[in-house]
């Protein structure tokens, strides 16, 4: 396609989880989003989550340094390569095959809006401090909530997927144009919301 290309990686090759965007989020601008397991660690200290409502997660977070040092030096690559980086909260547990992620997210840009499709865990400190960072870059967040299935495997780009949508330089008038939609998979299940393209 004409691009450049490059490897995002931490020393010897590793990643901290097999599929980049649970870690990783290219922002418009040369921007870039990189999780950090000790940001997400010292926000849950500072603000001490009450452990009844988030147990498994309290009980999950055991700070991995091997995890915290191969995200640290993907920020550092991204940085050498001139991006921004930004670092967001993140929780990997690969024993348990799950991240707690607000990388994974669905991005819109039309009509002069950045809306990001944000995912919500239950935990405040953490949900609020994702909402504020996506503000602050200038997107509208629309938070969902995944708090339910999180611990599955995935996140928003996992289970959901744009399957039509009007180009925004069609006419409302053309016959081609349609009504978006957004789908929903759940394991077990299949789920759907329709949303209108003019919405």
């Amino acid at each position: 396609l004409g691009r450049p290309v490059f490897f995002v990686h931490g020393s010897g090759g590793k990643v901290p989880w097999s599929h980049l965007d649970m870690f990783f989020t290219v922002l418009p601008g040369k921007r870039a989003m990189v999780a950090s397991h000790a940001l997400a660690k010292s926000l849950m200290d500072a603000t001490k989550v009450n452990q009844a409502s988030s147990m498994e997660l309290v009980q999950s977070i055991m700070l991995n340094p091997k995890t915290e040092v191969m995200l640290d030096e993907i920020a550092q690559q991204l940085g050498r390569l001139g991006y921004r980086v930004t670092r967001v909260a993140g929780i990997p547990n690969p024993e348990q095959q799950w991240f707690l992620t607000y990388n994974n997210v669905l991005m819109d840009f039309r009509e002069n809006r950045s809306i990001v499709i944000l995912p919500q865990y239950g935990i405040p400190c953490l949900d609020e401090h994702a909402r504020d960072l996506y503000t602050s870059l200038g997107f509208e967040v629309a938070p969902i909530n995944v708090r339910s299935i999180y611990q599955d495997g995935g996140a928003i780009r996992c289970f959901a997927n744009v399957t039509r949508r009007k180009p925004a330089w069609l006419e409302k008038s053309d016959p081609l144009v349609t009504q978006g939609y957004l789908r929903v998979h759940r394991v077990g299940i299949w789920e759907h919301l329709e949303i209108s393209s003019q919405d």
